[in-house]
């Protein structure tokens, strides 16, 4: 199998992983809200802070942290080999340097949790900021309209990272819990949808 392919097959599991282990993991949360859960309360709800908090501060349900940090963990992965791929490939090196930093971000975000503080948040800024603009750089590697696709869904989900910002932003000044909910949605699976149809057209060849 060339290496685009492989990557395209990487992309194409870390779509399908990450939106099935969502579902898994808010299925067996309690009182998941979309209005007031951020996607990373799953993995372990904690006050936000630069430093980290004790575990007693966080609300961690299993096995809704495991599948969480696991498929994060694991999406992180693929996307950097993916990107590692890519480069390999003959692909775009700026889209292989941006997939990169979201897997780096991803690996981030699952392997430490909110209890963490700021490393988290950095981790997940890193896939909200970088991963959109992955994927509208990919749309120099397709053709229309897939293409004007790849561009509508980074900017998608770009639009709402302010958001997310200044929400995060606002506890990080009141140690309150951040409650970014769809927006952080908003961001995330237009992304999640790019990394399925990228994916399926670096395989088609």
């Amino acid at each position: 199998m060339s290496p685009l392919k492989s990557a395209g097959l990487l992309l194409f599991i870390s779509s399908v992983v990450l939106i099935l282990g969502f579902i898994a993991a808010e299925a067996f949360y309690p009182t998941y809200n979309l209005s007031h859960n951020k996607l990373s309360d799953l993995g372990a709800r904690a006050p936000i802070s630069i430093l980290p908090v004790p575990a007693s501060d966080a609300s961690i349900y299993q096995p809704s942290s495991f599948i969480f940090n696991s498929i994060v963990s694991l999406s992180g992965v693929c996307l950097a080999t993916a990107s590692l791929l890519i480069g390999r490939g003959s692909g775009s090196k700026i889209l292989a340097t941006l997939l990169f930093v979201t897997g780096i971000g991803a690996i981030l975000v699952g392997g430490l949790t909110e209890q963490m503080g700021m490393i988290h948040y950095i981790g997940a800024m890193l896939i909200f900021v970088i991963g959109p603009l992955a994927a509208i750089a990919s749309s120099r590697s397709v053709k229309p309209p897939l293409s004007y696709l790849f561009i509508a869904m980074g900017l998608i989900s770009l639009a709402f990272v302010p958001i997310v910002a200044m929400d995060i932003f606002n506890a990080l000044n009141t140690y309150t819990v951040a409650e970014t909910g769809g927006a952080e949605n908003m961001i995330v699976y237009p992304f999640i949808l790019w990394l399925l149809a990228f994916g399926t057209y670096l395989m088609k060849d």
